[in-house]
């Protein structure tokens, strides 16, 4: 814009000086005001001011379109515009604010854009708030600390500084962007990679190298005030030659001052390659929430990876949520998502893959967890959480422990968790893996020899505690030296339930731990244990167990409770591979696979009567299957799967042995059937006579399958003596003895019994079968009279409950033997009528009921041995009347009738059908150790 000088009169030079000098003075107080407003601006965008980024207008940057600057826009028009003069190089538009400017360019205004300040560090007393900056705090040539930028080749502050804490977020103003700490060489007490009271919107990181630091939190700190959330991730990396303090991965809530949170929205990870100089302290994962009065606390991380080398002391997965006395405010510090945990070379006292929760609203969940661990040592290793006092520690999903190259596994090691008074750590399902590793034997004290326990559930103590696996359970053992206890469930004590699902347990060359010239095997508990069943919960759905070239103390297929084997109610099965296992005591399994002949030194069935099924591959007709110490056993401890075995007591160098050998691949014929009396005094000998298909035509298609699979299957008649007579029979019985004018002798209820692996099923009925049975009864020696006739009056009492009565003559000519002939089974009276009764072969209509006169005698106790018992071998026969194939005879059952009422004692009939005699609990008494507790061999 050009100006052109107007020339006027020397007088009017004068007035326009005058003119100009007025302007000019009223313009200085508007500049004046325009640099204080501007100053203002710029102290209100943060307080307390830290540093301004002022961006200055390029030389030819364009001016605004109405030719305003940012001050002065509105001042009065020029001296020289005013006079009419124009000058070159003056706009005679132009305020006094510009000729000022344009004369003195260094005070030239610029236009400030309001941009977000840069922050810089703050440092109050022994705190340093970085808030948001990159520092790095280490000593410099000086021996003093300082802090320094990220890279520490910039000093951020000229002073020196004597750190105790450091956040690097702010201190109750929030950070936006991560935070980077670098603790290098510099003692400093604690440090937060978040803020104190102050959010963090990014992640953190904070990284200690070979520096002594007592406390770190990769989150930030709350009180209650405000809250310190992290949005982001956080990462804590501590390298070099030094022992790790306490670390947390996430936050710190410590609700005192109101509803605290310190949350860390995303992944942790934590990292400690460091070697330390003695041990590394307590790490966690997860947050730390602490909750006083009715203050609620929140420490949750969104995923957790941890590893660690060297002696360390504990490392937790998951966080901790405790409550301070009284409170009645809720801490949580859950891991929403997953937990790695991975050791290398460690020696490390305690293991936990989940939070801890002390307290009735705390609360320390998981999602998963994963624990990894590669040598050196470990002594207990839980792969759940911990809970006390109704805290919950749940993890949702699965819990995963992997054990390898260990040398000194010497304590515990749980799939699940742990729960104490009343708290709860379930977890969904759970895998324990331990490879080439040793749990030694140690002696606690005098002759109490200790040795390390591997469980694969959880573990309860206290009533309402529960550290149930929900799911299935894996355990797996290979290549180790172990003595310990191996559980395949849960342990619960006091009232505490420790159950699991489905449980697969598999245990390959496991050898023998010596400890001063004594050798020690493990004991497998495939369905875990407890102090007590009324009180204390351990079950599992199924039991699956695989056993290779093993040596063990104790494989037992159901619990242990109160140190005594426990069947389960649930199926159990064991697979047995290989020839080079050592077993001195089985028990309680359902059915097992066998390759080699197996050897034992002590035998439990599951139940009286119950076989263990086995299914024999790689063994050879006439070679024994099952070789087991000492003579004290039964047949029908085993049967075989297709097939049969043959069973006999042999010597084998110079000791007596049990001895089951492979029989035909058929399964056996029910053969013939005898009848077993008791030798008990009052009970008469009966016989009974049936034809030798008798009990092939009473087995079902159901039957015969079951046999194929190896179940006993037995039938047998039993007679006891009847009390009382049933209510709805006793009607029936007075007018039959009416109406057929005879006298009672005595009743009898006679049954026939079907027995399937020990369940028994009463059959009412043979009359289907086409089948019937002849019995014959000894007559008391002084009951034989002359002139009386016995028979045998029926009363079977129907589907319908109507009761039938039939009257049963003596189909033999011996007067000192009552025969008869029946297909029904229900309530039977021996009577009799005397001479001078007609009647077609029953009672003349005479006779009348009479007493029974005098208690008769004993009888004849032929059929039985002369002392009660069976017979010759294990089978209840005489040697020289052995049965065909698989068919064995039980004793009979025996009541008596009180003498006051004139009945006498019942006579008893047995029948019996099975592919072995039912064993009875004949295994030396045993008392398992429970936890550590082993015995010296």
């Amino acid at each position: 814009m050009s100006h052109h000088l107007r020339t006027w009169g020397a007088c009017a030079l004068t007035l326009v000086l005058a003119c100009s000098l007025v302007f000019s003075f009223s313009g200085f107080p508007a500049l004046a005001e325009g640099s204080d407003a501007a100053q203002d601006q710029a102290i209100s965008v943060q307080e307390p001011i830290v540093g301004i980024e002022i961006q200055k207008e390029s030389a030819d940057k364009e001016e605004p379109e109405n030719d305003e600057t940012s001050l002065g826009a509105e001042s009065a028009p020029s001296g020289d515009e005013a006079c009419g003069e124009t000058v070159e190089g003056k706009d005679p538009q132009e305020s006094p604010e510009q000729q000022i400017a344009r004369s003195n360019p260094v005070a030239t205004p610029v236009e400030i854009e309001e941009t977000q300040p840069v922050a810089s560090v703050l440092v109050e007393g022994s705190t340093v708030y970085a808030n948001g900056v990159a520092i790095c705090i280490k000593k410099d040539a000086d021996g003093k600390v300082y802090v320094y930028n990220a890279d520490g080749t910039e000093k951020l502050l000229p002073d020196p500084c004597s750190p105790s804490t450091v956040y690097g977020g702010g201190k109750s103003a929030p950070v936006e962007g991560d935070t980077s700490i670098t603790i290098d060489g510099a003692s400093v007490s604690t440090v937060y990679g978040g803020g104190k009271n102050a959010s963090v919107e990014g992640s953190t990181t904070i990284a200690i190298k070979g520096a002594k630091v007592s406390s770190v939190y990769g989150g930030g700190y709350s009180d209650g005030s405000s809250s310190a959330d992290v949005s982001g991730d956080a990462t804590v990396l501590i390298t070099g030659n030094i022992n790790a303090g306490q670390v947390h991965g996430g936050g710190y809530a410590y609700a005192s001052k109101g509803n605290a949170s310190a949350d860390v929205n995303g992944a942790v990870t934590v990292s400690i390659p460091a070697q330390p100089t003695s041990n590394h302290g307590n790490i966690f994962g997860g947050g730390n929430a602490f909750s006083i009065g009715s203050n609620n606390a929140s420490a949750n991380v969104g995923s957790v990876k941890a590893d660690i080398v060297g002696r360390t002391y504990s490392l937790r997965g998951g966080g901790s949520a405790s409550l301070a006395s009284g409170a009645t405010g809720a801490a949580v510090a859950d891991v929403t998502g997953s937990i790695g945990l991975a050791f290398n070379n460690v020696d490390i006292r305690e293991v936990y893959g989940a939070g801890s929760a002390d307290g009735p609203t705390a609360h320390a969940t998981a999602g998963s967890v994963s624990i990894s661990i590669d040598g050196t040592e470990a002594m207990s290793v839980t792969g759940g959480g911990t809970a006390y006092k109704s805290g919950v520690a749940d993890v949702y999903g699965a819990t995963s422990v992997e054990i390898r190259n260990c040398s000194n596994l010497y304590g515990y090691i749980y799939g699940g968790g742990e729960a104490y008074s009343g708290g709860k750590t379930r977890v969904g399902s759970a895998r324990v893996s331990v490879e080439s590793s040793t749990y030694p034997v140690d002696e606690q004290f005098p002759e109490y020899y200790a040795a390390g326990s591997t469980i694969a559930g959880g573990m309860a103590s206290g009533q309402d505690s529960d550290a149930s696996v929900l799911g299935d359970v894996f355990l797996s053992l290979s290549d180790c030296e172990s003595a310990g206890g191996i559980y395949g469930g849960g342990r619960a004590s006091q009232g505490g339930r420790a159950t699991v699902g489905n449980s697969d347990i598999s245990l390959a060359r496991m050898t023998k731990a010596a400890y001063e010239g004594m050798q020690f095997s493990c004991s497998l508990i495939a369905g875990g244990e407890a102090d007590d069943s009324d009180v204390s919960t351990v079950d599992s759905n199924s039991i699956s167990v695989s056993v290779e070239d093993c040596s063990l103390e104790y494989l037992v297929g159901g619990f242990v409770v109160a140190d005594e084997p426990v069947s389960t109610a649930c199926a159990s099965t064991l697979d047995i591979i290989g020839s080079g296992n050592r077993i001195q005591l089985l028990a309680c399994f359902d059915a097992a696979s066998l390759s080699s002949t197996l050897y034992l030194d002590e035998f439990v069935e599951k139940a009286a009567g119950k076989p263990l099924r086995l299914t024999v591959a790689g063994i050879s007709k006439d070679d024994p299957v099952v070789v087991c110490k000492g003579d004290a056993s039964r047949s029908s401890w085993f049967s075989r799967v297709e097939g049969s075995l043959r069973y006999a007591i042999e010597h084998i160098d110079g000791q007596a042995a049990s001895v089951w050998r492979l029989g035909e691949a058929a399964p056996p014929s029910p053969g013939k059937v005898d009848m077993v009396v008791s030798g008990d005094s009052g009970v008469p000998a009966v016989s009974v006579d049936v034809d030798e298909d008798f009990a092939e035509r009473l087995l079902t298609d159901e039957d015969r399958t079951a046999l194929r699979q190896g179940s006993l299957i037995e039938f047998f008649f039993r007679a006891d003596g009847i009390d009382e007579i049933p209510a709805e029979v006793a009607p029936v019985v007075a007018q039959a003895l009416e109406k057929h004018s005879c006298t009672l002798l005595q009743h009898v209820d006679v049954s026939l019994i079907k027995s399937v692996d020990g369940t028994e099923t009463p059959i009412s009925s043979i009359l289907q079968a086409g089948l019937s049975a002849r019995f014959s009864v000894d007559v008391p020696r002084d009951e034989i009279i002359e002139g009386r006739t016995f028979s045998v009056l029926r009363f079977h009492v129907r589907d319908d409950g109507t009761v039938e009565e039939k009257l049963l003559p003596d189909l033999d000519d011996d007067s000192a033997t009552v025969t008869f002939e029946t297909d029904r089974f229900s309530v039977y009276s021996v009577v009799y009528t005397e001479s001078g009764h007609d009647g077609d072969g029953e009672p003349g209509e005479e006779g009348k009921p009479g007493n029974p006169g005098d208690t008769p005698g004993t009888g004849d106790e032929s059929g039985g041995g002369a002392d009660g018992n069976r017979g010759a071998d294990d089978t209840g026969k005489p040697a020289s009347k052995t049965g065909q194939g698989n068919i064995h005879r039980l004793g009979v059952l025996k009541s008596s009738l009180d003498p006051s009422t004139g009945d006498v004692s019942a006579a008893c009939m047995a029948l019996v059908l099975g592919v072995s005699a039912i064993g009875v609990f004949c295994a030396c008494a045993i008392r398992l150790r429970a936890g550590l507790r082993h015995r010296r061999r």
